[in-house]
C-alpha cells in the first residue's frame, strides 16, 4: 500500500487581498513543477499539513488556499459574499496573481464541486481534474445525508443531533438545515457553539469508515467547529448554490474533453458513490477508482493509497510520467 510522502514545509505563505477578503495561500513542493491547486473539503474547514503530503514534492508545485471565511483566511466566519461563484472568482484571481497559465485541479468533497465549477468557468486553464469523494450538489445527496440514508446507518448519532436541535427524527433535510441555521445564527454564543459541536460530531461520524479520533478532533477544534458548521449549513441550505435538483450534472457535458479522474470510497456516507457513477454517464471517458475499504475521509489509509496512485493519471494528462511513489 502506498503511503503519504514525507512531511514537507511550504516554501511560501502569502495573503491575497480580494474584494475585502484576505485569502491565505500556501505553496509547497517544486516551484517549477506541475501547478496543482488543492481545494479542501467543507465548506469551512481549511487546508491541513497532511494535505501537502499527498503529492510528489519533486513533481508538483502545490498551491493550497484556505477558502473564504475559514482556516487562516480573514475575515473568519464570513458568511456575506460567500458563494460558490465568488470562491471561483478568488481562485481565478489567485491563478493570475501567481502567473500560472494552466493547472491541475484537485478537489476533496465540497472542494471537488468547487473544482468542477472552476473548470466550467476556465476550461482552457485546466490540465486535468482529480475529484476525491466529491458530491455533485444534488438534492438527493442532501436527503441521503440528513434524512434517508446516513441516519439509518448511524441512528444513535442522528438521534443525538435531532435531540440537540429539538426536532423530530425524520424531518425533511431542508427543514432540518433551516432549524440548524437558525440556531447557529442566534445571539446565544454558548448555544451556537453547542450546536456547532453537535453538527461536527454528526459529520465526523459520517466521514469515516471507522471511528477516527484525529478526524473528530479536527472537526471539533474551537477555531474550526463554528466556521465549519456555519458555512457548511449555509451552503447546504442553498443546495450548494445549484439552481437545479440535479446539481451541476447537466452542465458537465461541456468538460468531456478534459481528463478527469475520481477517487471515491465505496462506503462514502456524505457523498454517495452513486453520484460519480451517474456522472460517468455524462463524462464517459472519466476514470473512476473505487476504494473498497474507505468512506469519505481523506485521512483513511486506503484513500491516501488511491490518491497517491492517481498521480499517474495526472502526470499522463500533463504529458509527464512521475517516478514510482513510495
Amino acid at each position: 500500500m502506498h503511503q503519504a510522502f514525507p512531511d514537507i514545509r511550504p516554501f511560501a505563505r502569502n495573503t491575497l487581498s480580494i474584494n475585502g477578503h484576505q485569502l491565505y495561500v500556501e505553496q509547497a513542493g517544486q516551484p517549477t513543477g506541475i501547478p496543482l491547486l488543492f481545494l479542501h473539503d467543507g465548506p469551512g474547514l481549511g487546508c491541513h499539513a497532511a494535505d501537502r503530503r499527498l503529492f510528489d514534492p519533486q513533481r508538483f508545485h502545490m498551491i493550497l488556499p484556505d477558502q473564504r471565511g475559514c482556516g487562516r483566511s480573514r475575515p473568519h466566519l464570513a458568511l456575506a459574499d460567500n458563494q460558490r461563484e465568488a470562491l471561483c472568482g478568488d481562485l481565478m484571481s489567485l491563478r493570475q496573481e501567481l502567473g500560472i497559465e494552466q493547472w491541475v485541479l484537485v478537489g476533496v468533497g465540497w472542494g471537488g464541486l468547487l473544482a468542477l465549477t472552476l473548470a466550467l468557468r476556465e476550461p482552457e486553464r485546466v490540465q486535468s481534474v482529480l475529484l476525491i469523494g466529491t458530491g455533485l450538489g444534488r438534492q438527493q445527496e442532501l436527503a441521503w445525508l440528513l434524512e434517508e440514508g446516513a441516519p439509518q446507518v448511524f441512528p444513535e448519532a442522528y438521534h443525538h443531533l435531532c435531540k440537540a436541535l429539538k426536532v423530530t427524527e425524520g424531518l425533511p433535510a431542508m427543514a432540518l438545515l433551516e432549524r440548524t441555521q437558525t440556531l447557529l445564527q442566534g445571539n446565544n454564543e454558548i448555544e451556537r457553539m453547542a450546536i456547532a459541536r453537535h453538527w461536527g460530531q454528526w459529520m465526523s461520524q459520517c466521514a469515516g469508515l471507522k471511528p477516527q479520533t484525529e478526524l473528530q478532533k479536527a472537526y471539533l477544534e474551537p477555531p474550526v467547529v463554528l466556521s465549519h458548521a456555519s458555512l457548511q449549513v449555509a451552503y447546504m441550505s442553498r443546495q450548494w448554490d445549484c439552481d437545479q435538483p440535479t446539481g451541476v450534472v447537466p452542465q458537465l457535458g461541456a468538460l468531456q474533453s478534459l481528463p478527469i479522474t475520481c477517487v471515491h470510497g465505496r462506503f462514502d456516507m456524505i457523498s454517495p458513490l452513486s453520484g460519480v457513477l451517474h456522472l460517468q454517464g455524462v463524462l464517459p471517458d472519466m476514470k473512476i477508482h473505487i476504494v473498497r475499504e474507505a468512506g469519505h475521509s481523506l485521512r483513511e489509509a486506503a484513500m491516501v493509497d488511491a490518491v497517491v496512485k492517481a498521480q499517474a493519471d495526472i502526470a499522463d494528462a500533463c504529458g509527464a510520467r512521475p517516478p514510482d511513489c513510495g
